[in-house]
């Protein structure tokens, strides 16, 4: 199997584990990432085209940019789709968002739903969005979409 197969997985991993970990997601492993994106593509890997990659790089801040100016979205679930939109290409990172979003809806329902069954009070909040971003991932990679 070809590494640049499975690196956009393991950066998603490591990154969802960072963020349940300390709520947030460190800039330096996203840096590194996109930076071993680049070598990896350079060294001949299995990646698109650098026009799709780099499109898939900037299509995240376009189009997510309002959801962070509302404080809906954090600054590190944007810019880890950026890091994986560059190794996946803009075709394939807009899937992964599109899924992202709708398994995060379905969490959040699911999470009130049990809220409301143990009558606990709903809990104001966020939540990780990297486990939806990581599951969409994991998703593509294996086949699914």
């Amino acid at each position: 199997m070809d590494l640049s197969f499975c690196f956009p997985a393991v950066v998603s991993s490591v990154a969802m584990v960072m963020d349940l970990d300390s709520d947030r997601v460190d800039n330096g492993w996203l840096f590194f990432s996109a930076a071993a994106g680049v070598l990896l593509h350079l060294a001949g890997g299995t990646f698109p085209p650098w026009s799709s990659c780099l499109a898939g790089m900037l299509l995240p801040v376009l189009l997510l940019g309002p959801f962070f100016c509302f404080r809906m979205l954090g600054a590190g679930d944007v810019k880890l789709f950026c890091t994986l939109g560059l190794m996946l290409g803009a075709d394939r990172i807009l899937t992964c968002m599109f899924v992202s979003f709708l398994s995060g809806g379905i969490y959040v329902i699911v999470r009130m739903a049990a809220d409301h069954f143990v009558r606990r009070q709903i809990r104001a909040g966020t939540i990780h969005f990297t486990i939806p971003i990581c599951l969409s991932i994991y998703l593509h990679l294996g086949g699914v979409f």
